[in-house]
């Protein structure tokens, strides 16, 4: 995302929400390398372009019960770890963060609902529907 930050921010966009990170759990990155990573692109979206309204969103769940994502499998602690240092270090730095994760999770548990995703990593529509819900709610907000 980073290094792609150039077809984006020479249009000055009113407002970015940024959901980042799975993959680079994938690549095995600790919690905080992750958290680092999107906050580099946090900073260079705002030293570029200051009026930029940045919200960042937690990463969604996976549902490791799909074994479609081997690189994935055993790291749905790691997820929950990057949201809430990404949670926190938001908070400290006053930019607006959106907890996305327990709003597509079975009940009581850390699992993406199987009914939301097709492979236990990507969104159906219903889980998009959910989701586009969600940024509308926050836009009408600000």
């Amino acid at each position: 995302i980073y290094d792609r930050l150039y077809q984006i921010l020479p249009s000055h966009p009113a407002a970015i929400f940024l959901l980042a990170g799975i993959n680079d759990i994938s690549h095995h990155l600790t919690p905080r390398e992750v958290v680092n990573g999107i906050f580099r692109i946090v900073n260079k979206i705002s030293y570029q372009c200051p009026d930029t309204k940045i919200c960042l969103q937690s990463i969604l769940p996976i549902n490791e019960a799909f074994h479609q994502w081997k690189l994935l499998e055993g790291k749905t602690e790691t997820i929950v770890e990057v949201n809430s240092i990404l949670e926190k270090t938001a908070n400290e730095q006053k930019i607006p963060f959106l907890n996305l994760f327990p709003l597509f999770t079975l009940p009581g548990s850390l699992v993406l609902r199987p009914e939301l995703t097709i492979d236990g990593l990507h969104l159906t529509e219903k889980g998009y529907r959910i989701w586009v819900t969600i940024l509308k709610k926050e836009l009408y907000l600000h």
